[in-house]
């Protein structure tokens, strides 16, 4: 069996989540050629999926040492940099990625959202534009540039995206929830109201959309209302105020 078929059926198996039996073909493809880095890619994934960060940063390092300009094999230890606390690797290896790849749509969206936890909102909303342009498909990344927007001031554009995202995957609560904050932001209160309603219906202790809900019930006059929205989302989440105020919204 040839090194490629090895990997193929290796891949096969990665499908159906039977992660013994692809790990023994990527194992099988390297002994045939220590130099196929496509080989290294995999097997440094699989680890990486499975929880063995530190074997598939070993593997993904020679698959990029084997092929520099290999993007994938960036963006893969991207995530374990990122996962390991390490920032600005993390955000060195995503450049590097997308630069070789500038279409791939989840290296864009995995540092956007590195961004957007930095509070650095215009990278972000570069980085989930160009996700979004590459790849249209994935509700999460218009909620997230829904948010993003919102957080800017963007509000009519993050309503469209909310929107969008809505159409893609109905009742999201998370979504809801953005565009609860952009209707809050926008003075829409009943708007606001209703969005953080259903997505306490589904998500009661979101503690974003608790305090949202209060700030709108403080808003409109329901001081009693908008107390035991904001106590039982500090009851979750001590710190949603700062979350709010940075969000341009007190």
């Amino acid at each position: 069996m040839t090194r490629s078929t090895t990997t193929t059926r290796g891949n096969s198996y990665i499908g159906k989540n039977d992660y013994a039996r692809a790990l023994a073909d990527y194992d099988q493809a390297i002994k045939l050629d220590r130099t196929f880095a496509l080989a290294y890619f995999n097997r440094g994934t699989a680890y990486r999926e499975h929880g063995e960060a530190d074997r598939a940063l070993a593997d993904l390092d020679m698959a990029i040492k084997l092929d520099p300009n290999y993007g994938p094999a960036y963006g893969n230890r991207a995530r374990i940099f990122r996962d390991k606390g390490e920032r600005a690797r993390a955000l060195a290896d995503f450049g590097k990625s997308l630069q070789l790849t500038p279409n791939n749509d989840r290296d864009a969206y995995a540092r956007a959202s590195m961004y957007f936890d930095d509070h650095d909102y215009a990278r972000a909303l570069e980085d989930y534009d160009r996700a979004i342009k590459a790849n249209a498909s994935y509700a999460g990344v218009f909620n997230a540039r829904c948010m993003t927007r919102a957080i800017l001031g963007q509000l009519q554009e993050a309503l469209a995206d909310c929107e969008q995202s809505l159409r893609m995957r109905p009742g999201d609560p998370y979504t809801l929830d953005s565009r609860a904050l952009t209707y809050l932001k926008l003075g829409n209160l009943d708007a606001a109201i209703a969005d953080y309603d259903t997505a306490l219906s589904a998500k009661p202790e979101l503690d974003s959309a608790l305090y949202g809900r209060g700030l709108a019930k403080r808003r409109t006059g329901d001081a009693d209302g908008a107390e035991r929205d904001i106590a039982a989302a500090r009851a979750v989440n001590a710190g949603i105020a700062d979350v709010f105020a940075r969000n341009g919204v007190q």
